[in-house]
């Protein structure tokens, strides 16, 4: 009777899952900003995304798109300068389970960016991750590192530091990520280490560091920061920047750091099934 009863219990539970209408599908739509000033200038940043992803324990899929702007203002002589900076991007990512340690993957973007000098972009990297914790045993905690290789594609909208209009160019990144899951919601941090393989002094460090709080159902709250060593800013336009782009911010500048604080909120909505956990590749 035992048997009988517990495979009748497992046919009941899969004809269930059969009927959900969304087939494991979440989508998601979010909004971001911030505003900051001073008497002789201001700034906004508006940032929109609505992204599908599928989650199964074999299997992996995200798309997401976005638009962003950046609006500038600056008061000089009783007159006010406008900058405007935008970027549209497309993202790409599915993802394969192979066994309890080992996933690969494949990431492909497509965009524009008129801060990072960027009239189109594009980079496809097929990639491998190896989680030192079994996967199934990860639901709430991970330590992964994983590998990216592959091509990206640059067409500038001034001709680059380099004297290049377009180009193609191998790349590699090296990721070693952690998270802690709770029914509160997670944290999550990583390192990571870019470099272009045609001149290896081309290259930059990163640090993460992200929350995501369940305020309730559906709605989260996340708050994240990060900071980048640079030394591979190849997309920068040759030739001196004037005051006025300086001080706009128009285009991407030298630098040898960067950082991020960003704070945000999100609707989630969809399958009743997204509950299922697959932490590979942390997306």
């Amino acid at each position: 009777l035992f048997p009988y009863t517990t495979l009748f219990r497992s046919e009941a539970e899969t004809k269930e899952e059969e009927k959900d209408p969304w087939n494991y599908w979440l989508f998601r739509v979010g909004a971001r900003g911030f505003f900051n000033g001073q008497e002789s200038n201001r700034r906004s940043n508006l940032n929109f995304n609505v992204s599908a992803r599928r989650v199964t324990e074999k299997n992996k899929f995200s798309l997401r798109v976005g638009f962003g702007e950046n609006k500038s203002v600056f008061t000089f002589d009783g007159e006010d300068i406008i900058a405007i900076n935008n970027n549209k991007f497309l993202d790409v990512e599915d993802v394969i389970s192979i066994n309890n340690h080992w996933s690969a993957g494949a990431f492909g973007n497509l965009g524009t960016s008129t801060f990072s000098n960027r009239d189109m972009y594009w980079s496809f990297k097929p990639a491998i991750e190896y989680n030192f914790f079994k996967y199934d045993e990860s639901a709430k905690k991970q330590l992964t590192l994983s590998y990216r290789n592959g091509v990206v594609y640059n067409k500038y909208i001034e001709r680059s530091i380099f004297g290049q209009n377009e180009e193609h160019l191998w790349e590699h990144n090296i990721l070693l990520g952690g998270s802690v899951r709770q029914e509160w919601g997670n944290i999550n941090g990583e390192a990571s280490f870019n470099q272009y393989l045609h001149d290896t002094t081309l290259n930059s460090l990163g640090f993460f560091l992200g929350a995501n709080i369940r305020i309730f159902k559906g709605f989260n709250f996340d708050v994240s920061g990060n900071y980048r060593i640079t030394r591979n800013q190849i997309n920068l336009p040759a030739g001196d920047v004037s005051l006025e782009e300086l001080l706009l911010q128009q285009q991407q500048l030298q630098s040898g750091y960067n950082y991020f604080v960003s704070i945000g909120f999100s609707y989630s909505f969809g399958s009743i099934y997204n509950t299922v956990v697959n932490p590979r590749f942390n997306f």
